[in-house]
């Protein structure tokens, strides 16, 4: 996980202030890690390809600054500016860099609310459902046929249907107000 903060050389704020050495050695840990995922398959070549787009990616920013445009603050915008067309495997590494998650907290923090959504859930459930998973579980031997249940819901579903459209009482004669 430590060594996919790498990728930090190459946001706007950092990538115009990096040392050539520290470029390189980046750009070659990036590569081992992340270059099968760009779909560079050989290996002696991966750090040459992406060092190359990464020095077209330098020469944008100080492009920017001096027409007075200002750096992206985040990871988001920076692959927000990032031309998927001119660079595409940089642009994949800011993606790459965009759903990496800040920490383990951050990724436990997910799995703890969808648990307290999934209880929420399980809370909000009828009597009749409950029961009903309950003994689909202790019973799960027995072999259930999808189409006769399709059918049983299509059924009862038609049923509810003409109960809406055709009610069992109907007036005789219309009420009128005295």
């Amino acid at each position: 996980m430590l060594n996919s903060f790498r990728l930090t050389v190459l946001l706007a704020s950092n990538i115009v202030n990096c040392t050539d050495d520290l470029l390189q050695s980046s750009v070659k840990e990036i590569s081992s890690m992340y270059g099968q995922l760009l779909g560079l398959t050989v290996p002696s070549t991966r750090a040459r390809l992406i060092l190359a787009e990464v020095h077209v990616w330098i020469s944008r920013w100080p492009r920017v600054k001096r027409e007075g445009g200002i750096f992206p603050s985040s990871v988001e915008e920076t692959a927000k500016e990032c031309d998927r067309h001119l660079y595409p495997h940089v642009s994949s590494l800011l993606d790459i860099f965009v759903s990496l998650p800040v920490s383990v907290a951050s990724a436990e923090r997910s799995f703890s609310t969808l648990c307290k959504l999934k209880t929420w859930l399980r809370a909000q459930m009828e009597q009749t459902r409950v029961s009903g998973l309950a003994l689909l579980n202790v019973h799960c031997d027995i072999n259930i046929s999808i189409n006769r249940v399709i059918d049983s819901i299509n059924f009862k579903a038609r049923v509810n249907l003409i109960r809406i459209t055709y009610p069992a009482h109907i007036p005789d004669k219309e009420l009128t107000l005295d």
